[in-house]
């Protein structure tokens, strides 16, 4: 089965970017929790953080930072969830290393990473995002 991440990475699958930078890329998740939620990845096929190289790893941890700066400025949201489900039994889906970034507010009714709710944001607020994470690339 071929890798839906490794897909967009090679550009062969679209996805709606937040931030990316040469080693990691964000984007919003196609089943989000919440608004903004977004994913982290690699640009190297890992299927876990132990697979991962450690120059990648810090690669992803500045998308992570600039999308979640993002998300707290244009967004609101000022609460996350950071998650990473590592193997099958722990929830994992897809066998691509990844972070979910899951903005909290008090009584949103989540409980796991699998409950769904129909989220869309507007092509301008996602824009307002992919600008703002611009911003934090270098923190």
């Amino acid at each position: 089965m071929e890798c839906i991440f490794c897909r967009i990475v090679n550009q062969e699958m679209d996805a709606t970017k937040i931030y990316e930078n040469d080693k990691a890329i964000s984007f919003l998740d196609i089943a989000p929790l919440s608004n903004g939620h977004s994913l982290v990845i690699p640009k190297y096929h890992a299927n876990n953080l132990f697979d991962l190289p450690q120059d990648y790893w810090m690669a992803m941890y500045t998308a992570l930072t600039a999308t979640t700066k993002a998300i707290e400025k244009v967004l609101g949201f000022t609460d996350f969830n950071f998650m990473n489900n590592h193997g099958k039994n722990a929830g994992q889906v897809v066998f691509h290393y990844h972070m979910h970034i899951i903005p909290r507010e008090q009584n949103d009714g989540l409980n796991t990473i699998h409950d769904r709710h129909k989220i869309t944001l507007s092509k301008e607020t996602i824009t307002k995002m992919q600008k703002t994470a611009l911003l934090f690339k270098h923190t």
